[in-house]
């Protein structure tokens, strides 16, 4: 069977380049025609940096495993785009507080962890003219495509040139190209066949915000868009309903690894000369003590691995159908995705009810169809062995 077409929109990111790792490993399965790169975990000319250094890190890896017993790596160069640098409307709602700049996140100021400034080179300085000019040498691209379209005209375009309803596109950090390309042409927008969006917190609080999850907070507005495909009203507009499926906190906060289950992986693989064990070992390994510091718990999150993972394993995935919606106007629950928790009777498609329903959350012709990720079929503690494996085969 041909493997499933995707595009993948990110923010680059430590744990998008787990699931980048992942997606690509598995080029049988999922063949990625676009990585767009998007304003999220940094600002968007670093998060292309560090997919440009992933790409060039894979391509060293695809060179090395060619002289190993490791599985070969088959995938083919995927086009890169560079995205949105801001939000569709606004920032969030807490312009009235300053932040502390002295603090890095997660992903420290880089992204990384402090990659590039350990292992300098890795990535030309000038390396963002390969998406602007037209005479830049090929071999500075070797392991991807760069293009010069901006990364929601990418989108169109691919959806545009392959079969309609052939490509699953899956967000792994905020959703503001999308939102970008379907203002610009809903029509070639919609003959994507679906969307799979790492983001919100169902039943479970935040990681932005006690409401809020960092990708939807990130770009609530362009959130409430790509929801919205998934509404049976979105049939009355001609272009159909577009499955939406959101894998949210309840699922990510639980899919775990540790220090040790990295270094039982990657130290091997090191020892025998690969440039992927190297880089996920570097990067992730600077980030437990971090962890430990906020959540008092060693062990590192698969919020964009588990999105990935599901795509390649269907079969073990649990999904409900919920009205999700987005909050976008609150100064406090800006980001949330909300659900009605009431245990009121939905409305049969064409029915009236003899109340006054507030917002339409009882209406069954009105509200979105999202489903949301409940289960994975296995223990969420076990996850990081499964990952590891199918990243590196051994």
């Amino acid at each position: 069977m041909a493997p499933q077409k995707i595009i993948i929109d990110t923010d680059p990111g430590i744990d998008d380049v787990l699931a980048i790792s992942l997606a690509l490993s598995n080029a049988e399965a999922l063949e990625v025609l676009l990585l767009a790169t998007t304003q999220g975990n940094i600002d968007v000319n670093a998060c292309t940096k560090n997919l440009v250094l992933l790409m060039n890190v894979l391509q060293q890896e695809k060179e090395a495993r060619e002289r190993s017993n490791l599985p070969k790596l088959t995938f083919q160069k995927p086009i890169i785009a560079i995205g949105a640098d801001k939000p569709i409307i606004k920032t969030h709602g807490h312009g009235e507080f300053e932040e502390d700049d002295e603090l890095e996140g997660y992903h420290g100021v880089d992204g990384l962890n402090g990659f590039h400034s350990r292992n300098p080179g890795l990535v030309a300085d000038d390396f963002l003219l390969d998406f602007t000019s037209e005479d830049r040498p090929e071999g500075n691209t070797k392991a991807y495509i760069p293009s010069r379209l901006p990364a929601h005209d990418e989108i169109l375009r691919q959806l545009r040139d392959n079969e309609p309803k052939s490509i699953i596109i899956v967000a792994l950090g905020p959703c503001t190209n999308l939102a970008l390309a379907l203002a610009k042409d809903p029509e070639t927008f919609n003959r994507v066949s679906k969307i799979i969006i790492m983001g919100g917190a169902v039943r479970h609080a935040g990681n932005m915000t006690p409401a809020a999850e960092f990708n939807i907070y990130g770009d609530p507005d362009a959130a409430e868009r790509i929801f919205n495909l998934s509404s049976p009203s979105n049939d009355r507009k001609g272009y159909g309903r577009v499955p939406v499926g959101l894998v949210p906190l309840d699922q990510t906060n639980y899919h775990t690894f540790s220090l040790e289950t990295l270094k039982e992986f990657t130290d091997p693989l090191i020892a025998s000369g690969s440039p992927l064990a190297r880089l996920l070992n570097d990067v992730f390994s600077r980030s437990f003590d971090k962890i430990a510091s906020h959540s008092g718990k060693a062990l590192a999150q698969c919020h964009d691995p588990l999105t990935i993972y599901a795509l390649l394993h269907p079969e073990l995935m649990s999904w409900e159908s919920l009205d999700v919606r987005v909050e976008t106007n609150g100064i406090w629950t800006r980001g949330q995705t909300l659900i009605d928790t009431r245990n009121l009777p939905r409305w049969k498609p064409g029915e009236k009810g003899k109340v006054r329903d507030n917002g339409n959350w009882l209406h069954g012709d009105t509200g979105n169809q999202v489903d949301v990720l409940v289960g994975t079929g296995d223990e969420p503690s076990a996850f990081g062995p499964k990952l590891f494996k199918e990243i590196f085969r051994p």
